[in-house]
């Protein structure tokens, strides 16, 4: 897990920041996570939690609105992909980068998983079951995702046990690279020329 406080090379990049949901404005659910850009790396940061109930926010892989197709590495022993946070343990600010680079519309699939306490332990949302969708929410001004972790009709649907910003930053492809750098060269050797 990385603190977000700079991204070298930023200003060279284009940030991109996708859409998502809370109660508190447009809330749309049953909706696909998908990527904006070719070429995009995508980071997760932790915003806040309102939850009793402790869970363990998770990246499953990239696939259809209803299937991974391309799991994530795993790096916990839930075995469900790549470790993002626990919503009792992240700090606001805390960010993490999700393993890999994406296309325009490839499909991002998340599981918050309950870990405490005992009775609810293991309850498990996962964005590509048709039926757990709903439990995850878009806000298309805001850019968070909200997750509601209890299910109907125990649920009070406020959708802020755990909240976090999904953002994306597109690669530069090597050719624009290539563009810049001959660019900067040829910037240095006019300056040079008119001293």
């Amino acid at each position: 897990m990385i603190r977000k406080r700079f991204i070298p090379g930023l200003a060279l990049v284009a940030a991109l920041v996708l859409c998502v949901s809370t109660a508190n404005a447009d809330l749309v659910s049953d909706t696909p996570i998908t990527v904006p850009a070719d070429n995009s790396q995508a980071f997760v940061e932790f915003i806040s939690q309102t939850a009793a109930y402790e869970g363990n926010l998770y990246f499953l892989g990239t696939g259809t609105p209803d299937q991974v197709l391309n799991p994530a590495p795993n790096t916990d022993a839930a075995n469900l992909g790549q470790f993002l946070f626990n919503n009792h343990a992240a700090t606001p600010g805390d960010t993490t980068m999700l393993i890999g680079t994406f296309d325009q519309g490839d499909i991002l699939h998340l599981a918050y998983d309950i870990v405490h306490p005992v009775d609810v332990a293991d309850e498990l949302f996962r964005t590509d079951v048709d039926d757990d969708q709903k439990y995850f929410s878009i806000d298309v001004e805001t850019g968070i995702i909200g997750i509601e972790d209890l299910r109907k009709p125990q649920s009070d649907l406020d959708y802020d046990d755990i909240l976090f910003r999904l953002y994306f930053v597109q690669i530069p492809s090597p050719g624009v690279l290539a563009l810049l750098g001959v660019a900067g060269l040829t910037g240095g050797r006019r300056r040079r020329r008119q001293s």
